[in-house]
């Protein structure tokens, strides 16, 4: 099964917004929000923050199995193995979806690889061990159905949804909730 979305995108000025104050605002109306910030604003044309909301799917690697987790609900989970490698498990989730983006405007996976996931890179031994508070996985992307994205260089912000087919774009409701 493919999962089918168009990009839908709103650019605004940021003069009025941070994205610390956004994702403060918004991380309380969408569980499992994220902020990922440019550390540096004035350092040219490239900086950019990204506030992350309403996930829709994602894939993990956690002790040695991939698991992914659709938008449908449903789910796959296979071991990481010298067929089946962590760059497979990657790809074949990015596969399951077709963005129709003609503004090429910024969406895509975020995440992040852990120092543990050395060992699916490399033949290098790392201790595989269960944490009873906080078990993260080695490798963790998520895919988001709204970023905002910050401008810093232009002074601009974008807000860019994943809409599919039969939906209803989100961005105005989104605005009006970064305004309140």
């Amino acid at each position: 099964m493919k999962f089918n979305y168009k990009v839908h995108s709103k650019h605004l000025l940021a003069d009025l917004h941070t994205p610390v104050g956004i994702y403060l605002k918004m991380r309380d109306l969408f569980p499992q929000s994220c902020l990922m910030e440019s550390s540096d604003y004035h350092g040219g044309e490239n900086a950019r923050s990204f506030v992350c909301i309403d996930p829709i799917a994602s894939v993990a690697i956690s002790h040695g199995n991939a698991i992914a987790h659709f938008p449908d609900g449903s789910s796959a989970q296979h071991p990481i193995c010298p067929s089946f490698r962590s760059d497979s498990a990657i790809n074949g989730f990015l596969d399951k979806f077709s963005i129709d983006d003609p503004d090429h405007a910024h969406y895509g996976l975020f995440g992040y690889t852990s120092f543990n996931a050395v060992r699916y890179f490399e033949n290098i031994n790392v201790k595989d061990e269960t944490q009873e508070k906080n078990d993260a996985p080695d490798m963790m992307y998520v895919l988001f159905r709204t970023m905002i994205v910050f401008d810093h260089f232009n002074n601009r912000l974008s807000i860019v949804s994943l809409v599919a087919p039969g939906e209803d774009s989100k961005i105005d409701e989104v605005e009006r909730k970064m305004s309140s």
